[in-house]
């Protein structure tokens, strides 16, 4: 239903300063978030609404990492916005709504998950390998991109296959 986050609410709305970036592959960066409260509950497939100063909407980010009290996103600059965000430095502070969507339904029993992502699409995937290695399965990752850099995340499987069109 609408704003159905994480347990069913709205998510944690937070004042997040910015705590670092770092560059993964050509043009994108993960970017990292103190934001303790979503930290907490995050989930791989789950998401955070960002705004911040300069921009009318929020724009949405898949959750690539959470630990301690931190969040990953990553970012590739298509437009105004993202290229804002790319600017930011630690210490600035973004308004961060999340988690937000139901996320991944990982279960213990199944031995084996087989993840598939493309371009960007591989953001939550990294979590979504980590919660599966958890729950004792073998992960298996197909991604597929427009260059040979790779994902250019880390591979977080057992066994992996990257497709580029170059």
């Amino acid at each position: 239903g609408w704003g159905a986050g994480c347990g069913g609410g709205w998510g944690a709305l937070s004042r997040a300063p910015v705590t670092r970036g770092r560059g993964v592959a050509r043009g994108r960066v993960v970017s990292s978030l103190e934001a303790p409260e979503i930290a907490a509950t995050a989930r791989a497939g789950q998401f955070v609404n960002l705004g911040w100063s300069g921009v009318f909407l929020r724009r949405p980010f898949s959750i690539y990492g959470a630990e301690g009290e931190r969040i990953e996103f990553v970012l590739k600059a298509v437009g105004r916005g993202t290229s804002q965000l790319l600017a930011m430095r630690p210490g600035d502070v973004i308004s961060c709504l999340g988690p937000l969507g139901h996320g991944f339904e990982l279960a213990a029993g199944p031995r084996t998950a087989v993840l598939v992502s493309g371009g960007l699409g591989v953001a939550p995937m990294p979590l979504a390998a980590r919660e599966a290695h958890a729950l004792g399965m073998r992960v298996t990752w197909v991604h597929g991109a427009r260059n040979s850099d790779g994902p250019g995340i880390g591979a977080e499987g057992d066994g992996g296959s990257w497709a580029a069109d170059d």
